[in-house]
């Protein structure tokens, strides 16, 4: 008896473990220097682009460090990824303006109590890996002018082959702050999370970290209930041999 609960609870243990480790999720991707020199600010017409390189296919979202020069902008912000070099737009994606902090984007930055990201979602592009792509930032119905703008943060001098920047198609030695995420399982996430920390480019996606500690916690709870039954029987069969 004692030894069919056991091997139920491992199973029912096991047969969780397995599910929560194949449940669909973001995959983390390559990410630009995590070290800002100057901030950049964007409205109306103006259009930061930036070269990219995904590592892995099925390219599903971006990260962007974005902030607005006050709280509750109109309109969107949207951004596209393009084929490289034709133009062919692959994806686009919108999100308020509003969703913007309020606030210099040096605020927000890596590393800070208050770094932020947006984060972009649209469908996988299935084949992504190593492809020449490029992702546009844009707020087309905002006002360029002080106060209705947009912020982001770059980094100075770019470094190849994480991309390159321009500025309404102007090329510039730089690369915006990103991150890359595809599509896969939240398995694969904690492995490449645990890969980017040991090269010191810590990406862990957050929304993953409760899931993660409540697997943690019911691994920890069967084998507390494993063992715990282990020591009853244990405890009833010497006081039979009595």
């Amino acid at each position: 008896m004692v030894v069919a609960v056991v091997v139920g609870a491992v199973a029912l243990a096991a047969q969780a473990g397995v599910r929560w480790w194949n449940t669909p999720a973001p995959v983390p991707d390559h990410a630009a220097p995590f070290v800002a020199t100057q901030p950049l600010l964007f409205a109306g017409r103006t259009v930061l682009s930036q070269r990219i390189t995904p590592r892995r296919d099925r390219l599903r979202a971006i990260d962007l460090i974005i902030s607005a020069e006050n709280a509750d902008l109109p309109g969107e912000i949207e951004v596209r990824v393009l084929e490289w070099p034709s133009g062919q737009e692959l994806r686009l994606s919108r999100r308020p303006a509003a969703d913007a902090p309020p606030g210099n984007p040096w605020r927000f930055r890596p590393g800070q109590p208050d770094e932020r990201w947006l984060a972009f979602g649209f469908d996988p592009v299935p084949d992504s890996a190593g492809r020449e792509l490029s992702v546009t930032l844009a707020y087309p119905q905002g006002e360029d002018r002080p106060g209705a703008r947009l912020g982001t943060l770059a980094h100075f001098p770019g470094r190849p082959p994480l991309g390159n920047l321009a500025v309404n198609g102007d090329p510039r030695e730089g690369n915006l702050l990103f991150r890359l995420a595809a599509g896969g399982t939240r398995g694969k996430a904690l492995r490449q999370a645990g890969d980017n920390l040991a090269r010191q480019q810590p990406y862990f996606p957050t929304r993953l970290v409760l899931p993660a500690a409540l697997a943690a916690l019911c691994c920890a709870l069967a084998a507390g209930l494993t063992i715990s039954i282990a020591l009853a029987g244990g405890t009833r069969g010497a006081g039979g041999q009595g």
